[in-house]
Protein backbone atom coordinates (compact mmCIF):
# COMPACT_ATOMS: atom_id res chain seq x y z
CA UNK A 1 0.00 0.00 0.00
CA UNK A 2 1.10 3.71 -0.20
CA UNK A 3 4.18 2.36 -2.93
CA UNK A 4 5.80 5.52 -4.50
CA UNK A 5 4.26 8.11 -2.65
CA UNK A 6 6.73 9.38 -0.73
CA UNK A 7 8.94 11.45 -2.76
CA UNK A 8 12.09 9.94 -2.10
CA UNK A 9 11.25 7.10 -4.50
CA UNK A 10 13.34 7.63 -7.43
CA UNK A 11 11.53 5.83 -9.66
CA UNK A 12 8.31 8.05 -9.16
CA UNK A 13 11.03 10.92 -10.04
CA UNK A 14 12.71 9.61 -12.95
CA UNK A 15 9.07 8.43 -14.43
CA UNK A 16 8.03 12.23 -14.09
CA UNK A 17 10.75 14.14 -15.24
CA UNK A 18 10.61 11.56 -18.60
CA UNK A 19 6.80 12.49 -18.50
CA UNK A 20 7.53 16.33 -18.40
CA UNK A 21 10.02 15.87 -20.91
CA UNK A 22 7.77 14.43 -23.69
CA UNK A 23 5.29 16.71 -22.14
CA UNK A 24 7.32 19.99 -23.06
CA UNK A 25 8.52 18.78 -26.26
CA UNK A 26 5.06 18.33 -27.52
CA UNK A 27 4.01 21.88 -26.28
CA UNK A 28 6.54 22.97 -28.27
CA UNK A 29 5.59 22.06 -31.66
CA UNK A 30 4.26 24.29 -34.21
CA UNK A 31 0.20 24.47 -34.39
CA UNK A 32 -0.98 22.71 -36.91
CA UNK A 33 -2.81 25.70 -38.52
CA UNK A 34 -1.79 29.60 -39.78
CA UNK A 35 -3.74 32.10 -39.86
CA UNK A 36 -4.10 34.72 -42.87
CA UNK A 37 -6.13 37.38 -43.00
CA UNK A 38 -8.14 36.60 -40.00
CA UNK A 39 -8.99 33.45 -41.72
CA UNK A 40 -7.24 29.81 -40.44
CA UNK A 41 -5.50 27.11 -42.79
CA UNK A 42 -3.85 24.25 -42.33
CA UNK A 43 -0.47 25.48 -41.77
CA UNK A 44 1.73 25.20 -44.80
CA UNK A 45 -1.29 24.77 -47.42
CA UNK A 46 -3.65 26.79 -49.27
CA UNK A 47 -6.42 24.70 -47.23
CA UNK A 48 -9.09 26.34 -45.59
CA UNK A 49 -10.20 24.93 -42.17
CA UNK A 50 -13.50 25.22 -43.09
CA UNK A 51 -14.87 24.11 -39.30
CA UNK A 52 -18.25 26.63 -38.14
CA UNK A 53 -17.25 28.43 -41.08
CA UNK A 54 -20.17 30.43 -42.42
CA UNK A 55 -20.03 31.93 -45.80
CA UNK A 56 -22.57 34.42 -47.18
CA UNK A 57 -23.28 35.92 -50.87
CA UNK A 58 -24.74 38.66 -51.52
CA UNK A 59 -26.11 39.85 -55.23
CA UNK A 60 -25.77 43.18 -57.03
CA UNK A 61 -29.30 44.38 -55.25
CA UNK A 62 -28.11 43.43 -51.71
CA UNK A 63 -29.76 40.27 -51.25
CA UNK A 64 -27.84 37.47 -48.65
CA UNK A 65 -28.20 33.94 -48.76
CA UNK A 66 -26.08 32.20 -45.59
CA UNK A 67 -24.29 28.80 -46.42
CA UNK A 68 -22.93 26.73 -43.73
CA UNK A 69 -20.03 25.09 -45.51
CA UNK A 70 -17.58 25.93 -48.81
CA UNK A 71 -19.73 22.46 -50.76
CA UNK A 72 -23.41 23.25 -49.55
CA UNK A 73 -22.36 27.04 -51.64
CA UNK A 74 -20.68 25.86 -54.60
CA UNK A 75 -23.65 23.27 -55.29
CA UNK A 76 -26.60 25.80 -55.15
CA UNK A 77 -24.57 28.38 -56.23
CA UNK A 78 -23.23 26.16 -59.65
CA UNK A 79 -19.43 27.09 -58.81
CA UNK A 80 -16.60 25.18 -58.25
CA UNK A 81 -15.28 25.37 -54.22
CA UNK A 82 -11.33 26.68 -56.35
CA UNK A 83 -13.27 29.75 -58.26
CA UNK A 84 -15.13 30.45 -54.67
CA UNK A 85 -12.20 30.43 -52.88
CA UNK A 86 -10.26 32.84 -54.93
CA UNK A 87 -13.34 34.89 -54.12
CA UNK A 88 -13.31 34.81 -51.08
CA UNK A 89 -9.53 35.48 -50.75
CA UNK A 90 -9.04 38.58 -52.90
CA UNK A 91 -13.27 40.33 -52.47
CA UNK A 92 -13.35 40.16 -56.49
CA UNK A 93 -17.10 39.51 -57.17
CA UNK A 94 -18.34 36.09 -59.91
CA UNK A 95 -21.23 36.37 -61.82
CA UNK A 96 -22.71 39.27 -59.74
CA UNK A 97 -22.43 37.69 -56.81
CA UNK A 98 -19.94 38.74 -53.82
CA UNK A 99 -18.32 36.00 -51.33
CA UNK A 100 -17.81 37.00 -47.76
CA UNK A 101 -17.03 35.22 -44.77
CA UNK A 102 -19.63 35.45 -41.87
CA UNK A 103 -17.41 37.29 -38.95
CA UNK A 104 -19.91 35.85 -36.31
CA UNK A 105 -19.43 32.76 -35.22
CA UNK A 106 -22.00 30.82 -32.92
Amino acid sequence: MNNYRLSSNSSVKLENSIILEKWNSLLSLPSPYEIKNNIRFIRDTDKLVSEKLKIIVEDAKGNKQYYDSMVECSKQMNISRQKMKYCLMTGISHKGYIFKFDTYIK
